[in-house]
């Protein structure tokens, strides 16, 4: 007997594929149409005729189907019609689904066709495979056959990936139901194909991640931000796991429903918990037989008459709800509907039998598809296919290593029960922040702990993961739609005995990757949906009411639900609930490399930045205490009080017009915005002047928008507002931004005000908005006017020590390098092998780079040694790069080197900076072990390379 004659040639789906065109190595850009299939009206009707109907429906006439049959013995026949039964007798059936199974069919010796019948029912029903079905799978290697029919489909090589699913039973069913519906789907969202594309390409996800370029970038930025990118992306360990409690017992069907009705109906004691908006005492009425035979002889029939009859009442009470916009009351029937439906499925296939837990756990999702691509009714949530309204938001979930997820799993059940989809980002102060948009669930994950206990687990595992992702904050959003609304209900009841939980009403956040790049080659959107910040928008903003409300073509936000998010403290957390001796090791992977840890914020960044602020302000201190008695400067960017915005609005109504003043809204508008920070000016303790800035969601996240300067009318032409931007300017470049902007009023002021900014290094520009306001900016660079005097010192310092070692020292520090300053360096780098020497090229390319200083010393008015950095644009924003250091041979080994790198550092420190990146030799032309030389000055190996060794060191 032939195994590749039965339907199908072995390498297509259907002998009449309207998909052959599709099977490229290289997505088309085409969209995939989606087939047009004859569905009989009578397809769920078990007869062979409509079989015959459905096949010819899909390309393969009668007499070819019959000419096809004959080829086989009669019993084979039979099972291929028995197995043939399995598929059109399915609920959900669709004629698509059997051009999957004749290609199975083709594959597959008859000898075998009643182990993939078993196979088939068993997957059909969702539980777990026999024995005799593993052993089936395991030794006709049937994972391997339906990959290899995937890949094929898909025009890709098998043999290129590396295959590593979280479970094999969900990921063997739900591979069968991607090829079942293959056409279609990929007709709807083609990133399915795009997702083993990339499998094929690089062996897997987490490849793709580390090795693609844009990607690979978006890595970097992860990592620069200051979490863990290793464990993020790469890591898969469970996060948490729990076993029954000792104090709750297996809840039986019948228990379960009865607990239903008293929720529904109430009691003679108790009160419904469940809103319906129906006559209770009537409906009571309709089921009091069939709830006496319940109650008294756990009949199932009458179990599933009550849930038939309560049904359409919770039906009708779902619809009123909706129509009140009573979102709490709609979810609670929700709940009902879905355990009910449960209730219904274990009294039809599992004979009254509940399975038993015996572990609640939760992992890093793989992010495998097409484990995730199913929804099954089980979560009912709308970023799941087939039916969810935004089902392409999963597969875009799967392209963007910023958006890792969570599953909750229950034993022993075959499928993921929970999910919670996470957005790596940060707030208004910069702060790590994990973004939770959804908690979704089935309410089966709650048979082990019950509702607050399985809420109080998925809490647990979020704020877990978060401590391993190295996260400041995790913010819950709190106005989600639909069932996550009961997560987000127990975390507002625990809130109120929790001191790491807050509740905002407005919150500012900012994904790590907020435009999105990731989904560059997405076919169906390039940004995501969630609920906090919309759809098919950057994910960055302002949260407040959830992007609830669904229009043509658009979804808005619901300005008259709920709103805004709690945020959660990670490190107090997990303090205050004892979890830390709950955290797993996080497994070591080999993912890490040297570029990652270079990107990396250091872990005392935001100090050293903090302690070189509070040197400036006691600088400028001293500075106004000639102008104002008992001056104060304080800085606020996280909470502001009341207090505060009264201080600033009594300034506001004594320096400007009634028409340029704001209101109370207007300034609590623009502290929601990303970095909004207020600079207090005090003179013994009364409020005179103010500095209120933001980043603007219209500017550039490297840009800050300095919107008010204000001076109390009496303390104006003091110079007060000379001394305030000038502290500003250096607190904006410690805080990473390249620009200032700010817009001037036009009017009568309006000459003195751009003479005034320009002054302090602003330019004016010819811009849009020419005719209402004037645009100034000022380029935030090492160089600005604020730092010189600072110059001036290090120079004098290096000098006096330099006395000490050679007769006649000069310092000069230069940040435009002219002809003869790279003259200098040129005649210094033949103390170099020749190739280790720049060209005068080389040099000029790197002296129009941002932040390039050159530090040339002198002997005599004879350059005898110099250092050349600047900030590399391959780099991350923290780290300078100190690109060479020459010294004349006669003047090395005198401790100039050593001193050339203290003043490398003292410079770098007066900007953002809190590490500088350098390449050395192991050993030097004049035999000095280099590596050794740095590590004594505080240097640390980073990577060795085949013919250098790249170092760092800190800069604070």
């Amino acid at each position: 007997m032939k195994r590749n004659t039965l339907i199908t040639k072995p390498n297509s789906l259907s002998p009449k594929s309207p998909f052959q065109n599709y099977r490229k190595s290289e997505l088309s850009k085409t969209l995939i149409p989606k087939p047009e299939i004859f569905i009989s009206k009578n397809q769920n009707e078990n007869t062979f005729k409509n079989l015959l109907a459905d096949l010819q429906s899909i390309g393969i006439s009668n007499i070819s189907f019959f000419n096809l049959l004959s080829n086989y013995e009669l019993n084979s026949i039979s099972e291929i019609i028995s197995y043939l039964h399995l598929i059109v007798n399915r609920e959900d059936y669709h004629p698509e689904n059997l051009l999957f199974h004749q290609r199975l069919l083709s594959i597959i010796p008859p000898k075998h066709y009643k182990a993939l019948s078993k196979l088939l029912q068993e997957n059909y029903h969702s539980i777990a495979f026999s024995e005799e079905t593993i052993n089936f799978i395991e030794d006709e290697k049937i994972v391997k056959i339906i990959d290899e029919i995937l890949f094929q489909y898909m025009g890709l090589l098998y043999s290129k990936t590396e295959l590593h699913p979280t479970n094999t039973n969900l990921n063997l069913r739900s591979k069968i139901r991607l090829l079942e519906s293959i056409n279609t789907l990929l007709s709807e969202d083609l990133n399915i194909m795009l997702y083993f594309q990339m499998i094929s390409t690089y062996g897997g996800l987490q490849a793709y991640y580390q090795n693609n370029k844009i990607t690979s970038e978006i890595l970097r930025k992860i990592s620069h931000k200051g979490f863990d990118t290793d464990y993020i992306i790469f890591n898969s360990s469970q996060i948490h796991s729990i076993g029954p409690s000792k104090l709750e017992k297996q809840t039986e069907w019948d228990e379960r429903l009865l607990q239903i009705i008293k929720k529904i109906l109430g009691s003679k004691d108790e009160k419904p918990e469940v809103d319906i908006k129906q006559n209770r005492n009537k409906l009571f009425n309709i089921i009091k037989e069939h709830y006496t035979l319940l109650k008294n002889k756990k009949d199932k029939v009458a179990a599933l008459e009550i849930i038939n009859l309560i049904s359409p009442a919770l039906d009708k009470g779902h619809s009123i709800l909706k129509k009140q916009n009573k979102l709490d009351e709609e979810v609670k029937i929700d709940n009902l509907k879905l355990e009910l439906d449960y209730i219904k499925d274990i009294l039809q296939n599992y004979e009254g039998k509940l399975p038993k837990p015996r572990k609640l756990y939760a992992v890093r999702s793989s992010k495998n598809i097409p484990e995730l691509l199913f929804d099954n009714k089980r979560l009912s949530c709308c970023i799941f296919k087939p039916t969810g309204l935004f089902h392409g938001e999963i597969t875009r979930l799967t392209l963007n290593p910023t958006t890792p997820i969570i599953e909750f799993w229950l034993e022993p059940y075959q499928e993921f029960l929970g999910i919670a989809t996470l957005y790596l980002g940060v707030n208004r102060l910069g702060q790590k922040t994990i973004l939770v948009d959804t908690v979704e669930y089935d309410n089966r994950l709650l048979e082990l702990r019950g509702n607050n206990g399985t809420m109080k687990f998925i809490l647990n595992s979020i704020l877990m993961d978060a401590h391993q992702a190295g996260s400041k904050k995790v913010v819950i959003f709190a106005a989600p739609y639909g069932k996550p609304i009961n997560f987000v209900n127990y975390v507002k009841k625990f809130s109120e005995k929790q001191a790491s939980i807050s509740f905002h009403e407005a919150y500012y956040f900012e994904s790590v990757d907020p435009d999105n790049t990731a989904l560059h080659s997405s076919s169906n959107s390039k940004h995501h949906y969630t609920v906090a910040l919309g759809y098919n928008k950057p994910l960055k903003g302002v949260i407040d009411y959830g992007f609830t409300q669904v229009g043509a073509n658009k979804v808005e936000k619901l300005v008259d639900g709920n709103k805004g998010v709690f945020e959660i403290d990670v490190e107090e957390y997990i303090k205050e609930n004892k979890l830390i001796s709950q955290i797993h090791k996080k497994e070591k992977t080999s993912f890490s490399t040297p570029k990652m840890l270079i990107d990396r914020q250091p872990d005392y960044h935001e100090t050293t930045i903090n302690e070189r602020k509070e040197k400036v302000i006691d600088k400028f201190t001293k500075k106004l205490s000639e102008k104002l008695s008992n001056p104060k400067i304080e800085i606020t960017n996280k909470a502001f009080s009341d207090e505060l915005i009264e201080e600033l609005l009594s300034i506001e109504k004594d320096s400007f017009s009634n028409e340029l003043r704001y209101s109370t809204d207007d300034i609590k508008k623009r502290l929601q915005q990303k970095a909004s920070q207020i600079i207090m000016i005090y003179e013994n303790k009364t409020p005179v002047g103010f500095i209120l800035s933001y980043v603007s969601p219209n500017l550039s996240n490297e840009i800050i928008y300095l919107d008010t300067i204000g001076i109390i009318s009496e303390k104006q032409n003091l110079g007060l507002g000379q001394i305030m931007l000038q502290l500003y300017s250096k607190i904006s470049l410690f805080d990473g931004f390249s620009q200032i902007y700010v817009l001037t009023e036009k009017g009568e002021k309006s000459e003195s005000l751009i003479k005034f900014y320009k002054r302090n290094g602003f330019e004016l520009i010819s811009n849009q908005f020419k005719s209402i306001s004037n645009l100034l900016i000022k380029q935030l660079t090492l160089k600005i006017k604020e730092n010189i005097e600072d110059f001036e010192v290090l120079k004098a310092e290096l000098v006096t020590t330099l006395k000490k070692i050679i007769p006649s020292p000069e310092v000069e520090i230069l940040f435009d390098l002219d002809h003869n300053a790279l003259q200098v360096i040129i005649d210094l780098e033949k103390e170099f092998d020749i190739d280790l020497r720049y060209n005068r090229e080389e040099l000029k390319e790197r002296s129009n780079y941002k932040d390039t200083f050159l530090a040339i010393i002198k002997d005599d008015g004879i350059p005898i040694a110099s250092s050349l950095c600047y900030y590399d644009p391959s780099l991350l924003d923290h780290t300078i790069f100190f690109d060479t250091m020459c010294i004349r041979q006669k003047y090395q080994s005198k401790g100039i080197g050593k001193l050339i790198v203290k003043s490398m550092l003292d410079i770098s420190k007066l900007s953002k900076y809190s590490q500088a990146l350098f390449y050395c030799k192991n050993v030097s032309k004049e035999g000095i072990n280099l590596i050794e030389f740095y590590k004594k000055l505080g240097a640390r190996i980073v990577e060795v390379l085949e013919d250098k060794t790249k170092m760092i060191f800190q800069v604070k």
